[in-house]
């Protein structure tokens, strides 16, 4: 997001070690549940790859569960630029369920409801912030994420791939995760550069995702 193509840091380690052939599958939205459904497909048609890096960051935790204020976002995007793409779509999320992780699809008919008067007034706008920060809490998304983490390193130890995890933001929950897998023995790394935090490494004030110079760094 907001780099070309040519100055992430993906393109920048293909150009360093050239003698492997590194393919970049990000995608905008895209969390380790997106991973893990791309992994398993690539498995599933025998692509099979030496190294599986996972870049992850705190952020990507909604992105799993799909709580309501994350749908919300998802929805602005529904414009005229990609006019049918999301309402055309079907969104992956996760929860836990006892002691298992369920993983569904949610379609966009069933998405979001804004409240009445939200744009008018300020106490039901307050009111609904409120409502998404409680069913957030409830997702308990971080949870979440370590168990999809957990799945992506048993594929890929059941197919003989090297698995790393590598964080991309400087936060608290980035640091859990991080050490959560030094516990289940996952690779992992920390490549933060001090994101989101410091405006040096960022594309705009206002946007955490890295620039440039955090991806050269």
């Amino acid at each position: 997001v907001g780099v070309e193509d040519s100055s992430t840091f993906a393109w920048a380690l293909q150009e360093r070690f050239p003698w492997f052939n590194i393919k970049n599958y990000a995608a905008p939205g895209y969390a380790p549940i997106h991973a893990y459904i791309r992994l398993g497909d690539l498995i599933s048609r025998k692509e099979i790859p030496k190294v599986v890096i996972l870049n992850y960051s705190h952020t990507h935790d909604d992105t799993n569960t799909l709580p309501r204020r994350t749908r919300a976002s998802i929805v602005s995007f529904n414009n005229l630029d990609n006019l049918g793409f999301v309402n055309n779509s079907k969104f992956p999320f996760a929860r836990i369920q006892g002691d298992s992780l369920i993983m569904e699809y949610l379609s966009f008919d069933s998405f979001y409801t804004e409240w009445p008067l939200k744009r008018q007034s300020a106490l039901i706008h307050f009111l609904d912030e409120r409502y998404n920060d409680w069913e957030e809490r409830l997702n308990d998304s971080h949870e979440v994420s370590k168990l999809i983490v957990a799945k992506i390193a048993d594929l890929c130890t059941r197919h003989n791939i090297t698995f790393v995890v590598s964080g991309i933001s400087r936060h608290e929950l980035t640091s859990d995760m991080l050490t959560f897998c030094e516990n289940q023995g996952i690779l992992n790394t920390d490549i933060s550069v001090g994101l989101p935090q410091d405006n040096r490494y960022r594309i705009h004030e206002k946007d955490g995702h890295p620039n440039e110079l955090a991806h050269r760094e």
